[in-house]
């Protein structure tokens, strides 16, 4: 019995002939779960067989002798086509790894463009100055975290100002 933390009873005690018993008897309920398991697979795969397949009905074509395939062309490169791959390829990855930066750059920079928007529309609307504000961001990510944190982070420095107010 393995160890449970729950069990409140005492633990039972066998002798090493009964766990052995056990052990057998279990693995010849598995070895009878396994052949039942392989007659039923070869039961379905006989069915399926004796299934009735539909006629070719596309017309006879004439017997071709198989082309024998063409040798592959041989891709490798050496020297200065090799170093201009390798350029090329770097600068697509060089190119990627930027794409990533610079949505982690618009990321971090969300969460702070987004409580600066409510402290401009906030003065904006009780001054009536048209202060303007941040450009957009240049991906739905980057925006979508601004605009959720122009409303979540002025509530929640606002929650906690008040909570200590009140203490």
């Amino acid at each position: 019995m393995e160890y449970d933390p729950q069990y409140q009873g005492e633990e039972e005690q066998i002798t090493e002939e009964e766990r052995q018993a056990r052990l057998d008897a279990e693995a010849a309920r598995i070895a009878e779960l396994r052949e039942q398991d392989a007659q039923k697979f070869a039961e379905e795969d006989a069915a399926e067989a004796a299934k009735e397949k539909p006629a070719d009905l596309t017309p006879d074509a004439p017997t071709e002798e198989p082309e024998e395939p063409e040798e592959p062309a041989d891709t490798r490169v050496t020297g200065q086509e090799s170093q201009d791959r390798f350029i090329e390829t770097a600068q697509d990855v060089a190119g990627k790894v930027g794409d990533y930066v610079q949505l982690g750059r618009e990321a971090n920079m969300a969460v702070g463009a987004g409580a600066v928007d409510y402290i401009i529309d906030t003065t904006n609307m009780l001054t009536g100055a048209k202060i303007p504000k941040y450009k957009k961001f240049e991906t739905k990510y980057a925006e979508s975290v601004r605009e959720i944190s122009s409303f979540v982070v002025p509530n929640l420095l606002l929650g906690a100002g008040a909570t200590r107010l009140g203490n």
